[in-house]
């Protein structure tokens, strides 16, 4: 059972700390996950890994169903709720036992629908196993989401990493395939369950005690809108790979794969803030407009100017970076869809800091409507497209869809609801900055510039954006600081978030 309740005021120090344990954490296991991808390719083959990243695509739709918004909803219950914290983790501890066994059967039945071949479905149906352990760390996230000790999750996260890639080394040396890389998939899925519970022992114990009917179904009442948004979201960028898969050759797959992939952590650096501000604008509605507006516009600035400063490098040093994977997969149009990518990842970044906003301000069916509609389109656009443009016309489509039909309608709907009226102009100064940078590091150095020169090249772009950036106050490095907003009275002398 748990103890105590969530932090009311948690210390700006807490809130820092897990804003930063959330960008440097995971940005230090996406990239041990660049090294499992490029033990992977080097080691099994691209065609192991072209079926690696159709199977990942297909379970992170199976995750989305795992949790189906349960995250979201129980995050902002138990904080609004917290002498009921223990009961509301045991419904929600219920359902994803109830949700993991069906996303395995769906996950299953979607690759035998979708025509895969028989070594693909047995490694689908044994990688599926690892639903039922993501289920169980998707209970401790809400308590580590709640009290803002976000850290302990990135540690139990980057042991279960370091663990595949052991694992993965020794596959390569005796020799496998995709079933035996799904196996080592479910044990490291199995230890990142393990150690997440570790870190919660004193605050929850698992149970299913008093849990009837009507709880899971006022819990699935409750999750529906989000869940259903949710799922399509998590649908929204595997069915890039999983139609190329379809549309174009294994090898094309792998490639943007890799791209995809490599762009990734970028993404998940960025998303620390978004976790960060969600949690403060919901504490700030409806009550304090004025601290949602100061949230919102912060989280927009340092998601956009800080983004585009790694985006800038990696447009200059993309076939380079594709190289560290496999040299394979650096050639041809592999570069051009790189940087496509890591641009997309600062406008999914924008729509991933301010789209839950529309949740807060009870905006969920509009929410659900744009996702939807995105997701229309580019399944329509992509179809038409990618059979006559390849893998650089699915990356065009991804990012024009993305800021057409997510962030844009994203950003008119907070400003309509919750009267969030943001102010772009360090967005336009920091583009304009990001694009004389890029386009310096792509024209300027020797055609003849090996490996090593481009990525030199490229953490010097990099380098140069962001000192130009700090030096200009285009990017204010207080900005997570000032969250908080203006001092006032005690609470304020003792730095906790109003």
């Amino acid at each position: 059972m748990t103890t105590g309740s969530a932090p009311a005021h948690p210390p700006m120090g807490r809130v820092v700390r897990n804003t930063v344990a959330l960008a440097v954490g995971r940005n230090v296991s996406a990239l041990a996950r660049l090294a499992m991808l490029a033990i992977v390719a080097r080691g099994l083959g691209t065609d192991t890994f072209g079926q690696y990243a159709v199977l990942i695509a297909l379970l992170m739709v199976a995750e989305g169903l795992v949790d189906f918004g349960s995250n979201e909803t129980f995050v902002r219950e138990v904080s609004a709720q917290p002498q009921r914290r223990a009961a509301l983790l045991r419904v929600l501890a219920a359902g994803r036992l109830l949700h993991a066994p069906a996303a395995w059967l769906l996950l299953v039945a979607a690759t035998v629908l979708l025509g895969y071949d028989a070594e693909i479905v047995k490694a689908a149906a044994l990688g599926g196993a690892s639903l039922l352990f993501i289920g169980g760390v998707m209970v401790f996230r809400v308590l580590f989401r709640v009290e803002l000790t976000m850290e302990r999750e990135v540690a139990a996260e980057f042991v279960s990493v370091l663990f595949m890639v052991v694992a993965l080394i020794l596959l390569s040396l005796r020799g496998g395939g995709i079933v035996e890389l799904m196996a080592c998939h479910v044990a490291s899925r199995a230890l990142y369950f393990a150690l997440a519970a570790w870190f919660v022992r004193h605050q929850f114990r698992w149970s299913l005690a008093g849990v009837t009917r009507a709880d899971l179904a006022w819990s699935w009442r409750l999750c529906l809108p989000v869940g259903v948004t949710g799922s399509l979201v998590m649908l929204y960028d595997p069915m890039d790979v999983l139609l190329l898969s379809r549309l174009a050759s294994i090898e094309e797959t792998a490639q943007f794969a890799a791209a995809q992939r490599l762009a990734w952590p970028l993404l998940i650096a960025l998303s620390a803030i978004g976790g960060t501000v969600y949690s403060l604008a919901a504490a700030s509605w409806p009550h304090d407009p004025a601290r949602l507006q100061r949230i919102c516009q912060r989280g927009f600035d340092t998601v956009v100017v800080g983004g585009l400063g790694v985006a800038c490098g990696g447009i200059v040093g993309a076939e380079a970076l594709l190289g560290l994977i496999s040299h394979e997969l650096g050639g041809g149009s592999g570069a051009l869809v790189f940087a496509l990518l890591v641009t997309l990842c600062v406008a999914k970044a924008v729509s991933g800091t301010l789209g839950p906003v529309l949740l807060i301000v009870g905006a969920s069916r509009v929410a659900l409507a744009i996702v939807g509609l995105a997701l229309v389109v580019k399944f329509l656009a992509a179809l038409w497209w990618v059979p006559q443009a390849g893998i650089v016309g699915l990356a065009v489509v991804a990012l024009v869809v993305e800021l057409a039909c997510v962030v844009s309608p994203a950003l008119w709907v907070v400003a309509r609801r919750a009267g969030v009226r943001l102010d772009y102009r360090r967005a336009v100064l920091a583009l304009s900055l990001c694009g004389a940078v890029a386009l310096l590091g792509r024209l300027l150095p020797p055609a003849e510039l090996g490996p090593a020169g481009r990525l030199a090249l490229a953490a010097a772009a990099s380098g140069l954006y962001l000192a130009v950036a700090v030096s200009t106050r285009l990017l204010d490095l207080g900005a997570l600081r000032q969250l908080r907003g203006p001092a006032a009275g005690p609470a304020a002398d003792a730095g906790t978030v109003r």
